[in-house]
């Protein structure tokens, strides 16, 4: 389709019926789920291996309804539901009997390897599963390979891919049912008594917070990502190192939340630092095999510590962290230079290192300032000071000539910037290779490279910049109206998509597949969307560019 397409509702063959919102969204590899205000489930996208739960295996740009008391189906008729996980091709979701039932790839918990189009019932007391037949389920975890829940007796199940250990159980085999996480027995160092708080399954390892408030994970250790100064499987919950082995956690803390990746994790403890340990993503090997602490006022790093966290930012392979006195922290692969200013520093960086920003090797951001905002793209990043200008540092548009290890101050009013002298700016939106900024007088500029994936910048020219240039409203061929302020811009890796102050939405640069909401072409200035399923009467609230189109929110959810 050559225009704009909202999720759809009501229309078009899709089952969610009209006037209905959503309630909780699950995305897996190439397919999406969704609980309707109906309290039923949809899906949409690739139905590959029975994903979509409508009882076929049919591709759907619009959503199925997940088959429930026909079709095969084992959820019962009347039933609504309460939780929806996704992961790779497989889904799970906890109905208003507190049971949990599968669908997609073969890891459905119900004794069998084979794919299912319609949901199955995880099994319960029956077929060999450790879930006990009188307990329910409170949580469910869903990676690729594996499923995790918490029943109501707060003991842990899994069930899946089984190589590396990741069920828990003490075994390696295929675990077609739920198996009983172990806790007491064996080599488990999760001691009796103990109760699940929390469980999130990675690809191949799973961590849960327990009773103790300490952290515990199992499974595949390759890259150290289970954090006991190991790289060896473990069949059974392993205690993450605190105060031991190098681990920097300090003895007597506990844990507050943590997040697992496909071979790392972080937690944060109760003196509000962070701590990470796994792979070292530039070279793929182990990283760190115990919790490393963010470094806090040492090594050249300025994160103070011990204060809580207002946020954390990822691009690509590094990670910033802003804490509440609005000082900012990163730490990751650091193969653009988006976290060290040392030009003879191993862009190769552990995950434990931090940089200087202020007032360092060159570095053009004051010390006297601090960060009210901050984007990450894949090979950069830009920050907004409380002096109210625009920084940029890392290897982001090499072919605009940009290639700094430290933060550089973005031009005003001079050196080719359009942006008029004495102006402000105050938002920054971003993508791999485009910055694009708002000033204080609403108007908007975007700087980068334009040699990748056909990005523009919004100038009626193809060429890259490293200074601002401003985007066309109302002139050379643009359909901004010139008296129009724009107020919110999404940097996809194709084109770029601004809402303005008439609540529409114009874009421009590659629309290979109509991703601008328009026909194939590049375009060098922004053009508006075609109305396509927007109904006369409804204004755009909201839009968000991906690799090759765009979303937008109406005013109507």
């Amino acid at each position: 389709a050559s225009f704009i397409d909202k999720v759809k509702i009501g229309t078009s063959g899709s089952k969610i019926p009209a006037g209905s919102t959503i309630k909780q969204v699950a995305s897996g590899g190439n397919h999406s789920c969704a609980i309707a205000s109906d309290n039923l489930v949809y899906c949409w996208g690739s139905g590959n291996r029975g994903a979509l739960g409508d009882g076929t295996s049919n591709d759907s740009n619009v959503p199925k309804k997940v088959k429930i008391g026909t079709s095969g189906s084992e959820i019962p008729a009347g039933s609504t539901i309460k939780q929806v996980a996704s992961g790779g091709a497989l889904s799970c979701a906890i109905a208003s009997n507190n049971q949990a039932y599968c669908w997609g790839s073969s890891y459905l918990g119900n004794d069998t390897s084979d794919d299912s189009n319609v949901p199955k019932k995880v099994k319960i007391g029956t077929n060999g599963s450790e879930i006990p037949s009188n307990v329910t389920i409170k949580q469910i975890s869903v990676s690729q390979m594996n499923a995790c829940v918490i029943g109501s007796d707060d003991m842990a199940y899994c069930w899946g891919d089984n190589a590396e250990g990741s069920v828990g159980d003490g075994t390696t085999g295929i675990a077609t049912v739920p198996h009983k996480v172990i806790v007491g027995s064996l080599d488990s160092e999760m001691a009796s008594g103990l109760k699940f708080k929390k469980i999130i399954s990675g690809k191949y390892h799973s961590c849960a917070i327990a009773s103790d408030n300490l952290l515990y994970c199992w499974g595949g250790n390759s890259r150290g990502q289970l954090g006991i100064n190991s790289v060896q499987h473990q069949t059974t919950p392993k205690k993450v190192k605190i105060g031991i082995d190098g681990s920097e956690i300090p003895s007597g803390s506990s844990i507050k939340d943590f997040s697992v990746g496909e071979a790392f994790a972080c937690a944060v403890t109760t003196n509000n630092l962070i701590y990470c340990w796994g792979i070292d993503y530039v070279s793929g090997q182990v990283g760190t095999k115990v919790p490393k602490k963010l470094e806090t006022g040492t090594n050249g790093s300025e994160f103070t510590g011990n204060v809580e966290l207002k946020g954390i930012y990822s691009g690509g392979l590094a990670t910033c962290a802003l804490d509440v006195n609005n000082k900012l922290v990163c730490w990751g692969q650091n193969n653009y230079w988006l976290i060290s200013y040392d030009d003879d520093y191993s862009p190769y960086t552990p995950i434990n290192k931090n940089p200087v920003l202020t007032s360092t090797g060159g570095s053009e951001l004051p010390s006297t300032e601090y960060i009210k905002d901050i984007k990450m793209s894949v090979n950069g990043a830009c920050v907004i000071a409380t002096d109210n200008n625009a920084y940029c540092w890392g290897m982001l548009w090499q072919t605009a000539g940009w290639n700094r290890t430290m933060p550089k101050k973005i031009k005003i009013g001079t050196d080719g910037s359009e942006i008029p002298a004495g102006r402000k700016i105050y938002k920054i939106f971003e993508s791999d290779n485009i910055f694009c900024l708002l000033d204080s007088n609403g108007d908007a500029y975007c700087l980068g490279s334009t040699d990748f994936r056909g990005t523009l910048l919004g100038d009626n020219t193809t060429n890259p910049s490293d200074v601002p240039k401003k985007i066309k409203i109302g002139t050379d061929g643009s359909d901004i109206p010139s008296d129009e302020k724009i107020e919110q811009i999404s940097v996809g890796q194709a084109q770029t998509c601004a809402l303005t102050s008439d609540k529409w939405v114009y874009c421009w640069g590659e629309s290979e597949s109509s991703g601008t909401g328009m026909s194939s072409g590049r375009y060098m200035v922004p053009k508006r969307i075609v109305n396509g399923d927007i109904d006369p009467d409804e204004s755009l609230d909201k839009v968000v560019s991906s690799l090759n189109g765009a979303c937008t929110l109406s005013n109507k959810g």
